[in-house]
């Protein structure tokens, strides 16, 4: 496909035709969502029907909602739930046939003010939001949600942050609602400052939060259809946690996955080890086996990506990072490049050896987003290949046998600053195997200054 072909959309983006022409026939071609100033996908979810939810902030009009029903066109963008402006940290699930919750930090009168949280039930409506928290928390950040099919939901937060500096931290605060129910008080889970929490609930409405401070991390189980929020318990030590993600299965299944790195010596002598961590319960245990160390290495590993379908089936995804090191002066040097892995765990089973999803070349590439369902994995990813050109690629089949596709390529443009703004991506999966990819290009920086217009676009196929 040449240049001329493609819609005026993707040229005036600065997409070129992908490399491979396998790509397109599995994806469709690229169409254009939202286009302004600051645009910025934040959560993207999808549940087993294929109803599609995007939630994006951006200057132009607040935070807004993206929408598409399966089979159907994606709906003109609408304000958040309730007409909120001043909001921060969305975070978006689904499940299920049209079970979807959303939830957000309130920003008035004035940052971290509360948590709101906006529910539909399965093929029902989306209910005004609801506050789990308010002014009397003492500041609130870090809101994540999960729900399971039914429409139970569970939304964990950090509370008390303005003890911490810049509200960067904060105590453990979870709120469960039943299908069909409402949010009950929120409990405290952690009186210490932490990290930001993690959440994720199974079909059965079961799972788990979790969350790290002082090099450990912890968990507690979750049942929303109990209204049981189980003991804290210390689940794995580990040097500082650099990404924390969970997973759950039936029957009390979790995965914790986190990266870590560990350096020693001096700047004339200096070694680092990097690796992702893993804890793992399996259905029907009271609690999480040894840690395993996936991956472990000298390259340096910042993220990691985790999706469980609704078997327990888990896959874990990363891309370690190698710095040259020139052979003359031992200092690091040129341009780094990555490996991006995964490894993929069976319902009860350990996680087997990594997987090499694309090996090293001359590109630099983002940890993968993972989503799962029906036995399924949609990874999807950028590289920056050196030169300054930006990829978007995916990979969607079985856990361990997809094929990286290229599904767009192009250029970044000219400006400088263009490499801290790589195209965005997110992936989300329906359980009959069609995965919606939804894109942030960055538009090239103006002349003389940095421009941070972004066009969201969107692309499905499998």
């Amino acid at each position: 496909m040449s240049l001329r072909a493609l819609p005026a959309v993707l040229l005036a983006c600065g997409l070129s035709a992908a490399a491979s022409p396998a790509a397109h026939a599995a994806f469709a071609t690229p169409t254009e969502l939202a286009h302004g100033a600051y645009q910025l996908v934040l959560d993207t979810a999808a549940d087993a029907a294929g109803n599609v939810t995007v939630a994006v902030a951006g200057s132009d009009g607040g935070p807004r909602l993206l929408t598409r029903g399966p089979g159907e066109p994606w709906a003109p963008a609408l304000p958040l739930a309730g007409g909120a402006r001043r909001v921060g940290d969305p975070s978006v699930a689904a499940a299920g046939e049209g079970a979807l919750a959303m939830a957000w930090r309130v920003d008035t009168p004035k940052k971290y003010t509360g948590i709101a949280v906006a529910l539909r039930d399965p093929r029902g409506v989306l209910a005004a939001p609801v506050l789990v928290a308010d002014a009397a928390a003492g500041g609130v950040r870090h809101p994540a949600v999960a729900v399971d099919p039914s429409g139970g939901a569970v939304v964990a937060y950090n509370t008390g942050t303005r003890a911490s500096h810049l509200s960067l931290r904060g105590q453990i605060a979870v709120a469960l609602r039943p299908a069909g129910g409402s949010f009950g008080r929120p409990v405290t889970l952690d009186a210490e400052l932490t990290t930001q929490p993690v959440v994720a609930l199974a079909a059965d409405g079961r799972g788990i939060v979790t969350w790290a401070r002082q090099r450990r991390i912890y968990a507690a189980s979750l049942d929303v259809v109990a209204r049981r929020v189980g003991a804290v318990k210390e689940i794995a030590q580990a040097a500082p946690v650099r990404s924390l993600v969970a997973a759950a299965g039936p029957d009390g299944e979790a995965t914790v996955a986190w990266a870590s790195r560990h350096a020693t010596g001096t700047a004339d002598g200096y070694r680092s080890t990097s690796w992702v961590g893993v804890a793992r319960r399996v259905a029907g245990a009271r609690g999480f086996a040894a840690t395993v160390k996936l991956g472990r290495g000298s390259d340096s590993t910042m993220d990691v990506a985790l999706a469980a379908d609704e078997a327990g089936m888990a896959t874990v995804a990363w891309a370690p990072v190698r710095y040259p090191v020139d052979p003359r002066t031992g200092r690091a040097g040129g341009d780094p490049t990555t490996t991006t892995l995964r490894a993929t765990a069976a319902p009860g089973k350990p996680f087997g050896a990594p997987r090499v999803l694309l090996p090293r070349g001359d590109v630099q590439c983002v940890t993968p987003t993972v989503a799962a369902a029906a036995g399924r994995v949609a990874l999807a990813w950028t590289c920056r290949r050196h030169g300054g050109h930006m990829d978007v690629q995916a990979a969607v089949g079985g856990p361990s046998t997809s094929t990286p596709q290229t599904i767009v390529g192009g250029e970044s443009g000219t400006n400088p600053m263009d490499a801290a703004f790589q195209p965005q991506v997110r992936a989300a999966l329906d359980a009959r195997g069609t995965a919606t990819l939804v894109l942030v290009r960055v538009e090239p920086g103006s002349p003389g200054g940095v421009s941070f217009d972004r066009t969201i676009l969107a692309t499905s196929g499998s």
